[in-house]
């Protein structure tokens, strides 16, 4: 796909295919992650399959601010790369949670994926004003994961196991 441009009114330009030129790629990121998710609670693999960006966006903090903040509102002429990829990984969360999530047949799957997402983008806003270390992070973020999903449940609310 062709790069997009973003700017912001400081300035600041980056080219998407700039950042996606070496190792901080989404894509190389998640399929990463996927390589090695862990065996445990749905949860700890969630937090796990997010940590590739975590760990993307931590090694080049000051450019993962601006790109982060001008992707969340990029014209929706130039959004389309993003958005497909976004639509694409929120898929991949709800068929995690279709499959390993153990939880009641009224939760909406496609509606919690989104939730999913929406609690990382809330913690990688947090992570990038104020950088701690990856796994205290991503600790976090498991236990909002936690949180989240404890009451949907069909088994008490205990964590699925794979």
């Amino acid at each position: 796909p062709p790069p997009f441009f973003f700017s912001s009114r400081r300035r600041h330009t980056i080219y998407y295919s700039d950042w996606s030129a070496d190792a901080c790629s989404s894509e190389l990121a998640i399929a990463a992650q996927l390589a090695t998710l862990p065996a445990g609670p749905l949860e700890r693999r969630l937090a796990h399959l997010f940590g590739g960006f975590y760990r993307m966006y931590g090694a080049r903090p000051e450019l993962a601010r601006i790109y982060v903040q001008q992707l969340l509102a990029v014209p929706a002429e130039q959004s389309g790369p993003y958005d497909r990829a976004t639509e694409g990984f929120v898929a991949l969360v709800a068929s995690m949670l279709a499959t390993e999530g153990g939880l009641r047949a009224e939760v909406d799957l496609e509606v919690l994926a989104a939730a999913v997402f929406g609690l990382y983008v809330l913690d990688l806003a947090g992570f990038l004003r104020r950088p701690i270390p990856e796994p205290v992070a991503l600790g976090a973020l498991e236990e909002r994961f936690t949180r989240l999903l404890r009451p949907l449940r069909g088994d008490g609310g205990r964590p699925g196991e794979t």
